[in-house]
């Protein structure tokens, strides 16, 4: 039941990006990587709640709950204020100012200053609305394909799969342990791990911290993996804690990174006349694949076995820092704008590839020389 409960939610999760798109837009730039990792912490303590009640409680009694949890949601989001830059971006400056101000409570200067940059990353100049969102969508299609490529080489770690099947996995593991109590605490060391995500995310940059979680997801996933290579089979397996705690890591890395990241670089990313369209079709790319290898995960594994699954989720988690290292742009502590001005300047500026081809025909002019 719990399985097919994961599958149908996909459909709803989609709200998540709708959420860190209204965020990036109210948040100021100091605050804006916070507060997007705050989703993060609710999501994971969404886990652990859904897995505890499950254990515990009739499902039907949990389908209640949730029903009401969701009643709740929509009486919240029809009190809420629209996002000040669109407002602005639909000509509704005065609403747009007052909401600003509302928001922010900050100097007179500070908020010319904001005010100035809505302006930047709007088109004022709206003769062609239609016209003006195709060349958007059209200057939005590398961020689009970046981030889609990254959250499928992400997936791929393994986390949502093994979220999705953790009895299942556990089980094929072969761990002495009570599988249900890994479960609830597989839940709760992601719960501990989004609760340091917000400041971690506010310290450092999104690359370092998207570099942290995935190498350490690639080697947690290369111990366990090389753990079951040569014990599997084994009826008195030495050192048996070393599974489990691997995988605790493992979730505790994913959570201090790319959970929260994976939400936030999408309302970071793409331009304001098409964000919410893009950001959007971004999270459905994002989840239509995470179902697409939750239905193939079982066969998947049982073909393949165990041991190949684990070195698969390292080798994609390796695949995923090096893949964010080389293409992904650095928005930590710049404005919507300056993202763009980034974007719009190229992942590989002509400038680098310029002076690399300078040292190269240098290095082979001393090489004529020597020769």
């Amino acid at each position: 039941m719990r399985c097919r409960i994961v599958h149908r939610c996909y459909f709803f999760a989609g709200m998540s990006f709708c959420i860190s798109t209204y965020i990036s837009e109210i948040a100021s730039i100091q605050n804006r990587g916070f507060l997007l990792s705050l989703i993060e912490p609710m999501y994971a303590c969404g886990i652990l709640l859904s897995n505890m009640l499950m254990c515990f409680i009739p499902w039907n009694l949990v389908s209640v709950f949730y029903t009401c949890i969701s009643v709740a949601g929509l009486f919240c989001s029809s009190i809420i204020c629209e996002s000040p830059l669109w407002l602005f971006s639909k000509n509704r400056t005065e609403n747009s100012i007052h909401t600003l101000q509302s928001l922010r409570r900050q100097d007179h200067l500070l908020l010319e200053a904001e005010i100035e940059e809505m302006e930047l990353a709007c088109y004022r100049g709206t003769s062609d609305a239609h016209t003006n969102k195709m060349k958007g969508i059209f200057k939005a299609w590398k961020p689009l394909v970046v981030l889609s490529i990254l959250y499928i080489l992400e997936q791929n770690g393994g986390f949502m799969l093994i979220i999705s099947y953790t009895l299942k996995f556990v089980q094929n593991l072969d761990v002495p342990f009570n599988t249900s109590a890994i479960v609830i605490t597989y839940s709760m060391c992601g719960f501990a791990a989004s609760l340091i995500t917000p400041f971690f995310v506010q310290k450092f940059k999104r690359k370092t911290v998207l570099t942290f979680s995935t190498v350490g997801m690639g080697v947690c996933m290369f111990t366990v993996a090389v753990y079951e290579h040569f014990f599997l089979n084994d009826t008195n397996k030495p050192v048996v804690w070393l599974v489990p705690f691997a995988l605790y890591v493992y979730v505790f890395a994913y959570t201090l990174g790319v959970l929260p990241l994976s939400f936030a670089l999408g309302s970071e990313i793409f331009p304001q006349e098409v964000r919410g369209l893009m950001n959007g079709l971004y999270g459905s790319i994002g989840y239509m694949y995470a179902s697409l290898t939750s239905k193939l995960f079982p066969t998947y594994l049982s073909r393949c076995g165990i041991s190949v699954v684990l070195w698969t989720f390292c080798v994609f988690s390796f695949l995923s820092c090096l893949f964010s290292l080389l293409f992904l742009p650095e928005t930590k502590g710049k404005s919507l704008n300056e993202v763009q001005k980034d974007i719009k300047a190229g992942i590989f500026p002509m400038r680098k590839i310029s002076v690399i081809r300078t040292r190269i025909r240098g290095y082979g002019s001393i090489g004529n020389g020597l020769a």
